[in-house]
């Protein structure tokens, strides 16, 4: 039998994400997966789906990815900087160092 929302449930969740809780930390205090919140809170409620706020270049990393490239592989450059590596191969051909020939 699924596990019926109650409106004490969708208040709670609607205060939580107001206050800017993880979608993890939600669920864990709704016994539910992470999953069904987001998709209750969307779908049901009608609200925005939660997004990571942007997280622009410091000049210090793109600092070091100019002193990285090309001499280190792309995981290692995001590992690096604590960054996914599609961020770090779209900044790289932003600044104009990504080439054909690089290794990825």
């Amino acid at each position: 039998m699924p596990n019926t929302w109650t409106e004490q449930d969708e208040e709670l969740l609607r205060r939580l994400r107001e206050n800017g809780t993880p979608p993890t930390e939600i669920a864990a205090r709704l016994r539910r997966s992470t999953s069904a919140i987001c998709q209750h809170a969307i779908r049901v409620m009608g609200l925005k789906p939660l997004r990571a706020p942007k997280r622009y270049w410091a000049d210090s990393e793109t600092d070091t990815l100019h002193a990285m490239f090309p001499a280190h592989r792309v995981g290692e450059i995001a590992e690096k900087l604590r960054r996914n590596e599609q961020s770090v191969r779209d900044k790289a051909k932003n600044e104009g160092l990504l080439r054909r020939d690089f290794p990825l």
